[in-house]
This record gives structure tokens, sequence and C-alpha cells, in this order.
């Protein structure tokens, strides 16, 4: 239920600046509505807003917020861990949650995820097992896809706000703060 209601802008901007985001994280992990968080978080993800304002909670807090969803990456049902994989490949673009994403080696999760698919192990044709959940495992696959994609393009383009930030700082140019998004469109990259 609280996921439908994050999907409106007003009432994601609304839960995140009462403190909504330090509750869910109260949730107890290994738990079904575990999965509901991953949910929220998503939603969360969607208003840009929102995202700014997370990263402008207490450092505490955004870790734990990390380390909560990238815990859902790799322990979650697989629902919850989908969730959580396209939650990330929302927020990328801020810095604060990329840097922080680094720090608790997100990507190697990440790809975790993906490499322990028994879709992806090198199983001949009669050794395959009927799995009912292969078409789910297909969509994590490529959600994790799309991640990754968003998380190189994100560094890439930190990379090329950075190299032209020290170009112009004698035009006395300010850098964009690390919880404001970073423009990863090509045109952007490109310039």
């Amino acid at each position: 239920f609280l996921g439908s209601l994050l999907f409106h802008k007003k009432f994601c901007l609304e839960f995140v600046n009462r403190g909504g985001v330090k509750h869910l994280l109260q949730i107890p992990r290994p738990s079904l509505p575990a999965d509901g968080v991953a949910l929220c978080l998503w939603y969360l993800g969607y208003c840009e807003e929102a995202v700014e304002r997370m990263c402008l909670l207490a450092d505490h807090v955004l870790e734990q917020l990390l380390k909560y969803a990238l815990w859902l990456v790799e322990s979650g049902h697989p629902s919850g861990r989908t969730h959580a994989i396209m939650f990330f490949g929302l927020v990328f673009r801020f810095r604060a949650i990329l840097d922080r994403f680094d720090k608790q080696d997100g990507l190697r999760k990440l790809m975790n995820v993906m490499s322990t698919m028994s879709i992806l192990q090198n199983l001949t044709e009669e050794d395959a097992p009927e799995d009912p959940n292969e078409a789910m495992m297909w969509q994590t696959v490529k959600h994790v896809c799309l991640t990754i994609r968003n998380y190189f393009e994100a560094h890439l383009a930190t990379r090329v706000h950075h190299t032209s930030y020290q170009r112009s700082l004698s035009t006395n140019n300010s850098a964009t703060p690390c919880y404001k998004p970073l423009n990863v469109s090509w045109e952007s990259v490109t310039r």
C-alpha cells in the first residue's frame, strides 16, 4: 500500500521530509516486509526531488539506506532484489549515492547477482533444469545490465564534469553539489 502512495510526488516528498526513510530502515531484513522496502525505494527513486532530499539526510542514515538496498540485492527475495536493482539504476546520477555505492563494493554485489543465476551457468541443454522462474531470472539479468550501464554512465559523467570543472576554475564556476543529479546525457559527455 505504501509503495503505491509513494508513486505520487507530493506524498513521496512529504514521506522523505517527515523521516519516512528512517522508518523504512527499521524493518527487519530477513522478512517479507523487506520486499516492500525494496518496492518503496524503487518508487522513491523515480522522484528526483525526493532522492535529492534523501542525499541530504545524515551520513549514517544514507549509509544505512545503501547497506539495506545492497542487502536486498544480495540476499533478498527475487522480487525485492529486482526492485532494489532498479532503484540503483535510477539513483546513480546522484554522486552522494554513487560514492557510497562504490565504498560498499556495490558493483561486485551487482555482478554477483548475474553471475550466480542458474540460467547463465555453463550447462548443456540436457543438463538444464526446467526452472519455472526462468522469465523472472531473465528480467533480473536485464535490469542488472541496465543498472550497470547507468553506473558507468554516471561515472563517465562524473569524470567529464570534474574535467570541465578543472578547466573552468578561472571563470569561477562552482561544482555540482553531490546531492544534485549529474547530467548523464550523451550531449553533456561529448561537449
